[in-house]
Order: C-alpha cells, then sequence, then structure tokens
C-alpha cells in the first residue's frame, strides 16, 4: 500500500514526529510511504520517498494527481476540502479544554471546534494519545468511538551529546548565582502548566526552608503574567530564569526537586531531560502522569495550595524512594509507538 504523510509545518513539543518517521520506515516493509514537507527531512530507506510542497492549494493539485491509497494528517491540520481515505492524527484538545483567555475566547472556541468537527467527521480513523482527547472527541465533537483509537508515547532517545560538551563538574549554584538548594520547574508555561498557583505555594515554600526556584525555557522568562506574579510575591531574587539546553542535565542532576504541577497532560514528555537524569519528582496526581509513573514519583493535588505544599515538604523530608526510571523508559519506546501505527493502517 501506498501511505502518504502529510508532514508540513509540523513542528510538536509533544511527539519527536521525525524519530517516528524514522521508526516507522525501518519497521514497516510493506508499504511505501510518500511525505509531503515544506522543511528539509532526511529519511534513507528505499520505501520512503519526500516530496516539497508548502501551500494547501499546491498540497491538493499534488494529491490529485498522486495515486493514493491512504493519507495521514499529522496534529488535525487536514485542509477543509480534502475527502479522499485518511487518517488524522489529535495530539490534544487543549485549545477547547484550556482556550486562551482573549476577549472572543467563547465565538473562538466554538469556532475551531466547528472547524475540527468538519475535518474529523471525513476521517476514517483519528489517533489520539489519552482517554481524555478521546472522551473529548467522542462526547465534545461527537464523533464515532469506533473512528477514535488511542496509542501509546514514547519518551524519546536522549543524546548524551548535548552534557558532553560541558564539563560535567559544572557547579551549577555557582555558575548562575544561586544561592541555596534549588527545585525546578520544568518546560512551558501555557494555562494547564497551573505556574502561576505553584508560585504561590513555592512562595509559602521559601519562608519554611531556604530554596531558590529554577525556571527553564526561553518562553518562560519573556511571559509577562508569569514576571509580574513573581514581582508581586517578592520572590524575584530567588528565581532563576535559565535557557542554555547545555546545561539541562547538570541542573537536572544537581537540583533537590522538579515539580510538574500540570492540571492536563497528554504525555509528561516535559519529565524527560528529569527522568534521564536520575531527578527526583513529584508531579499532579492526575492519571496521565500517576499511571506512567505509579509509585516511582511523588504526588500532590494540582487545584490545592495547601496539599501541593504539604506534600512538597513532605517530599523533601522523606526522600526515601529509589530513583530508577529505566523501566519507564523501556516501556514507553518509539518502537512500540510506531508499531501501534503500523497496526492502525492496516485495518483502514
Amino acid at each position: 500500500m501506498i501511505v502518504w504523510i502529510d508532514f508540513r509545518n509540523t513542528s510538536s513539543d509533544l511527539i519527536n514526529y521525525k524519530q517516528l518517521l524514522f521508526t516507522i520506515a525501518k519497521l514497516d516493509t510493506n508499504n511505501t510511504y510518500y511525505i509531503y514537507t515544506n522543511n528539509p527531512l532526511e529519511i534513507s530507506f528505499k520505501n520512503v520517498i519526500i516530496k516539497k510542497v508548502s501551500s494547501d492549494s499546491a498540497f491538493i493539485k499534488e494529491t490529485k494527481k498522486d495515486n493514493i491509497d491512504l493519507m495521514v494528517f499529522i496534529n488535525k491540520k487536514t485542509p477543509f476540502f480534502y475527502k479522499w481515505k485518511n487518517i488524522v492524527v489529535v495530539e490534544d484538545l487543549i485549545d477547547l479544554a484550556y482556550p486562551k483567555v482573549v476577549n472572543n475566547w467563547s465565538l473562538n472556541k466554538w469556532k475551531n471546534m466547528f472547524m475540527l468537527k468538519h475535518k474529523l467527521k471525513k476521517a476514517d480513523k483519528i489517533l489520539c494519545f489519552d482517554k481524555n482527547t478521546k472522551v473529548m472527541l467522542n462526547e465534545l465533537l461527537n464523533i464515532e468511538e469506533n473512528k477514535i483509537k488511542k496509542i501509546q508515547l514514547f519518551f524519546d532517545n536522549k543524546s548524551t551529546d548535548i552534557v558532553n560538551k560541558i564539563d560535567v563538574e559544572t557547579d551549577v549554584k555557582i555558575k548562575y548565582s544561586i544561592a541555596n538548594d534549588y527545585i525546578v520547574y520544568p518546560w512551558k508555561i501555557w494555562n494547564e502548566r497551573n505556574i502561576l498557583r505553584f508560585l504561590e505555594v513555592y512562595k509559602e515554600l521559601t519562608q519554611l526552608k531556604k530554596l531558590d526556584l529554577v525556571l527553564l525555557w526561553e518562553e518562560v522568562s519573556n511571559d509577562i503574567e508569569t514576571r509580574e506574579k513573581i514581582m508581586r510575591l517578592w520572590i524575584k531574587s530567588s528565581v532563576h530564569f535559565i535557557n542554555e539546553e547545555e546545561v539541562y542535565d547538570l541542573i537536572y542532576k544537581q537540583s533537590k526537586l522538579v515539580v510538574l504541577p500540570s492540571l492536563y497532560e497528554v504525555f509528561p514528555i516535559c519529565l524527560l531531560t528529569a527522568i534521564h537524569n536520575d531527578a527526583t519528582i513529584i508531579a499532579s496526581d492526575i492519571p496521565n502522569i500517576s499511571e506512567i509513573f505509579v509509585d516511582k514519583i511523588y504526588y500532590f493535588s494540582p487545584k490545592s495550595n495547601k496539599d501541593m505544599l504539604q506534600n512538597i515538604v513532605s517530599c523533601m523530608v522523606a526522600w526515601k524512594k529509589e530513583i530508577d526510571y529505566s523501566k519507564i523508559i523501556d516501556t514507553y519506546t518509539v518502537e512500540t509507538t510506531a508499531n501501534a501505527f503500523i497496526n492502525t493502517i492496516s485495518t483502514i
């Protein structure tokens, strides 16, 4: 079978699509993959052919002249008028669950729902990665349950090349003028990541113990609301914004604790570097985190300042868990995701 994959403008914080495509091509010797892309992409397998296409109009024109058995659209990016056999990958529906706070957010939400529902109704199969998204597809967008398939995601095979470029003996606290032991908040600050509530809890935590906070990722330092919250809480002197990826491994290795206070996570890929460095983790007690880590990490309620504070303090006092995430990394592999993808194709 000839399978076409629309890989145009595909960027994701959740999935390493290049790694996934590479593994699919490596494992699947029965199908031929044509990949539409507008960015450089190198996959050197005999069953993979790469075609450069940019606009939707050029894409539709190309598909009409090509012999397509099945098209795969990545992360809801389906051209409105596409009508042939297709699979749509839906990473999440966070834009519906946590719409951006703007004056016309309600109008935008219902407009997005209408457009998405129209596209997904025409899909032969929809792939998603968590139960919440599957339920929302069914109940909110009225997609037939038998059209939706949930498959397991994976933790990237993390390279050690970056950490090897710097001195592994580097003291992070000296390098960044961090006065005390520190905890780490990983990654981005979307609404569902609950950063503002966590900053309130961190303020209370500093009154019990001298402890600094490291916020990773450039986007965090540029967020006005987060910065204003830090100023209002009078914690500016103990909060550090670091956006140098080459030191992330060392930051996690030398941290006292990694805190993930999310209200919603499709898959906790933001903990990738933490688990590769065996950092102690405390996170929200929500299914998409607890089902993966079970008893390997500590938990709190993301909706209660009191519970969050109490459990962070208890965690830092106890520290009894043996840190070994190897079984988790070995379970959530790209090969498992790729095989689930290949099996889905065979059923269409």
